[in-house]
């Protein structure tokens, strides 16, 4: 993320591939340990690492809703670019919702 935010900005494109492709690899990484916790219920390896998993995935959440501001606010710069006359009447903004309802930071502000 930090590439994206940070960065130059002509690689944003590339960085936003890499930041997706982080994302479904560690939403993968999840899929397959709580696999293998089910599946090792009685071992003390399930006990010990379903807390960890429950940490992972509350982390992924919070990237995930970065990643969806990086998105949005490249959609607003493609959106000014093009100016108040270019833009088809029925063009709407991307917007994004956390799962609490409200708009990502960079998104309130503006």
């Amino acid at each position: 993320m930090t590439v994206f935010q940070h960065g130059w900005k002509a690689v944003r494109g590339d960085s936003g591939a890499a930041i997706s492709g982080a994302i479904a690899a560690v939403t993968s990484g999840l899929f397959i340990v709580n696999l293998n916790i089910k599946s090792l219920k009685d071992r003390n390896y399930a006990k010990d690492n379903i807390g960890r998993c429950t940490e992972q995935f509350a982390e992924l959440q919070r990237k995930q809703v970065t990643a969806f501001s990086c998105v949005t606010s490249l959609n607003v710069e493609a959106l000014t670019s093009l100016g108040d006359g270019a833009l088809d009447p029925q063009q709407l903004p991307l917007a994004f919702q956390d799962e609490t309802g409200a708009a990502p930071a960079d998104e309130a502000a503006a």
